[in-house]
């Protein structure tokens, strides 16, 4: 019966969706403060030699992985095997399982552990430690004030904003929000779903929207709601993207480590790709920078959207405003 389970959680899908949680893309994203000249860093030490007590688990076989699991039920040091294995970081598609079955073993102390793993982790790998983050971190007896942990939030333009899709300025059309207007409206699913056929194609002027739209639904029905259909279009303004760098800091006043997963919002404009939810560790006492690479994408005029940062403590319902930052996008003149 336990085999089946854990194959069950394996093929689950919602177990494999997780996303990169630290947007560090470019070197030195990490940290915010650059390291002082001095002396090369020294070596990283040597990783450890990958436990032949762990090699089953990595087995492409389903039966010698689950005769391995076996194994190390039966091993007092399974939580050292497990360990030591994630650290040597084995050349596997199926590493993940070391972190999955860590949670059986791990203890809170194992974090920092985890932790480490996630920068450069993907696909199920990421998943399995996030997931092993958010079992090991002790639900806390009192939540963390997080107006005290978020010290401080920017964000660092790189370069002067550029025109965003110049050629479809001005050209008039419905998008995912005007779909959901139409259903908050009650109108028919059939008129609602021949419209979505439309979605996001721009067209020259707002009569010619009207046409397309008419073409698609029956006389009666667009005599009916030809309007409330047009209501929800609009011409596409002048918009400008901006590329840049949020900064957040994060400081634990707690003599306990903080897990913590922060999130990003925007107003007045978009991300062009929204950034994953990222875990930061924080240790007691001590201050973390993280980094985001990001590109925002508004209208023009005003030109002025606004990045909102979200932080909630780990197995602590509920989150927090904790911060915006407001972006001036400006073209120079010339």
């Amino acid at each position: 019966m336990w085999r089946a389970a854990i194959a069950a959680v394996v093929c689950a899908a919602g177990f494999f969706l997780a996303a990169p949680g630290r947007q560090a893309a470019s070197p030195g994203t990490a940290q915010a403060q650059p390291a002082a000249a001095g002396p090369a860093a020294p070596e990283p030490p040597p990783r450890p030699p990958l436990p032949a007590e762990a090699k089953p688990l990595l087995d492409a076989d389903v039966n010698a992985w689950m005769a391995g699991l076996d194994a190390l039920r039966a091993d007092p040091n399974a939580r050292g095997v497990l360990l030591q294995a994630l650290a040597n970081r084995p050349a596997s598609p199926r590493r993940w399982r070391l972190a999955y079955h860590l949670m059986e073993w791990g203890s809170p102390q194992d974090l920092p552990a985890l932790d480490e793993l996630l920068d450069g982790a993907e696909g199920r790998e990421r998943g399995a430690l996030i997931s092993g983050l958010e079992t090991l971190y002790p639900r806390p007896l009192v939540p963390v004030d997080l107006a005290r942990v978020v010290t401080d939030f920017t964000f660092t333009p790189q370069g002067a904003p550029q025109p965003y899709a110049a050629q479809e300025t001005g050209r008039w059309l419905i998008d995912e929000r005007g779909i959901q207007d139409y259903h908050q409206e009650g109108l028919p699913i059939p008129v609602i779903e021949r419209m979505m056929t439309l979605r996001g194609r721009g067209f020259a002027s707002r009569a010619a929207l009207a046409d397309a739209m008419q073409r698609q639904i029956q006389a009666r029905q667009w005599d009916d709601f030809g309007e409330r259909l047009l209501g929800a279009a609009f011409s596409v303004p002048a918009r400008l993207a901006q590329a840049g760098l949020l900064q957040m800091r994060l400081t634990n006043p707690e003599s306990r480590q903080l897990l913590l997963r922060a999130t990003f919002q925007i107003w007045y404009g978009r991300f062009e790709r929204t950034p994953a939810p990222i875990y930061v560790l924080v240790p007691p006492r001590a201050t973390v920078v993280r980094q985001v690479d990001v590109r925002l994408i508004a209208p023009q005029e005003p030109g002025r959207p606004r990045v909102y940062l979200r932080v909630r403590e780990a197995n602590v319902p509920g989150s927090i405003e904790a911060d915006k930052v407001e972006v001036a996008l400006r073209r120079q003149p010339g």
